[in-house]
């Protein structure tokens, strides 16, 4: 049903021919298409805002389509080419806001530790937790926490791991309790 939304709205935009409205638009129904089991529409999608993005000149839209690409990827355990699309999101570097920084970054962590590769893992969960800390996003402090943790549980450091748990989950329980 989203997806039937969105597809109108994208229609409705080019009627209109409000090219920002498309491009908005995209990512969305790239992602929507994926979560469907539709992977050929979805990087139909990607490929068009990707297009629009170029001719727009629009560094954001490029990092978000790049990152919904890689997520895809990363969901279908094609771990290379999630890498390289997380790596040309980041390459954006200040054109992209903090938050979606972080999270490529955590995200590309991620991949690096599933393709067993726990320095690089560790270098990306430890950039995306600095940032989280600096914009306040418990949230994200919390998911990277746990991540690090995993992390030092897999190199056999589980007092590490105990305390970064224990500061995750205090970091959530505190999220609850404030709602």
């Amino acid at each position: 049903m989203s997806l039937n939304y969105r597809a109108r709205a994208f229609e409705l935009y080019g009627k209109e021919k409000y090219l920002y409205g498309q491009l908005a638009t995209l990512p969305s129904l790239g992602k929507l298409s994926f979560l469907n089991n539709d992977q050929p529409a979805a990087l139909n999608y990607f490929n068009d805002g990707s297009i629009l993005a170029e001719k727009l000149d629009d560094d954001f839209y490029r990092a978000v389509i790049w990152k919904e690409m890689a997520d895809m990827y990363r969901d279908t355990a094609s771990n290379a080419q999630a890498t390289e699309y997380y790596l040309k999101a980041l390459r954006l570097g200040g054109k992209l806001n903090k938050r979606l920084t972080a999270i490529i970054q955590e995200n590309l962590g991620e991949v690096y530790e599933k393709q067993n590769n726990p320095t690089a893992a560790k270098k990306y969960y430890l950039s995306a937790l600095e940032i989280s800390r600096n914009i306040k996003n418990k949230f994200g402090e919390a998911k990277t926490l746990y991540n690090l943790a995993v992390l030092d549980e897999s190199e056999n450091r589980t007092e590490n791991a105990l305390e970064k748990i224990k500061e995750s989950l205090a970091i959530t329980e505190s999220l609850y309790i404030d709602v």
